[in-house]
């Protein structure tokens, strides 16, 4: 009998495996067929119009999150080659999701010097404050966000400061509502400057081109579409938990 029974199982496994195939590429003819229609599209961000590929990405990436396609179109920026979050759209991911209250912030040292900083925290089910890592303009300008081209650390250093704050507090307490991507802002910060865009940085078609076009690499800090909210950041540490 045991004998009948795996002879049975041998024979069905290399039909469940073809079946498991045939599955995936009806899902990803499926898929595109789908992406083709949201690139047809003139309400989404420019980088996902007539951009198959991406939209395909978005709209995985939207299943995965349990999110609409539109709303990772608009807060996913490819900055140097690097998918990256709106800061504002990973602390709308956080507070959406119902483990704890919404984010706060503590603010403290003089405005105007490098010991200004922010720190955000959050309460849990339990009643428990979690804090993020602090962040401050001393340590913007020890990692040289503060004096790149274009920063925006100078001109909206209370923004940045809660930007960077609530970005840290997410990485520690719900890595996974971002999928563990950074934000925007991240990418800009850490990516070295120059005038030469590096060959990995280059579109694929680029590399297949012999001496291709210099090609346009985004400024550090330009707005590529990217609203900056009014972000409630005036909530000072008052230890009240978020209605």
């Amino acid at each position: 009998m045991s004998t009948e029974l795996q002879a049975t199982t041998d024979a069905e496994l290399p039909a469940k495996k073809d079946a498991g195939l045939s599955d995936m590429i009806q899902a990803f003819e499926d898929a595109q067929r789908v992406a083709k229609l949201w690139s047809a599209s003139s309400i989404i961000p420019v980088a996902y119009q007539g951009n198959i590929p991406d939209c395909v990405i978005a709209l995985e990436m939207a299943g995965r999150m349990g999110i609409s396609a539109m709303t990772v179109m608009q807060s996913l920026y490819p900055v140097h080659g690097k998918p990256g979050w709106s800061a504002a759209a990973l602390i709308g991911f956080l507070n959406q999701t119902g483990r704890f209250s919404s984010i706060r912030y503590d603010r403290f040292g003089e405005v105007g010097t490098d010991a200004r900083g922010c720190t955000a925290w959050v309460v849990d089910r339990a009643g428990e404050r979690i804090e993020g890592p602090p962040c401050t303009i001393a340590i913007a300008k020890a990692e040289g966000w503060y004096s790149r081209k274009g920063s925006k650390w100078p001109n909206m250093p209370e923004l940045m400061l809660g930007y960077r704050a609530a970005t840290w507090l997410c990485r520690l307490v719900a890595p996974e509502v971002g999928l563990g991507l950074p934000t925007r802002d991240e990418i800009i910060d850490i990516t070295p400057t120059g005038p030469e865009v590096s060959r990995f940085e280059r579109p694929a078609v680029a590399l297949l081109t012999p001496n291709p076009a210099p090609v346009a690499e985004l400024e550090p800090g330009s707005d590529v579409g990217e609203e900056l909210p009014d972000a409630d950041f005036g909530q000072e540490g008052n230890g009240e938990v978020a209605k």
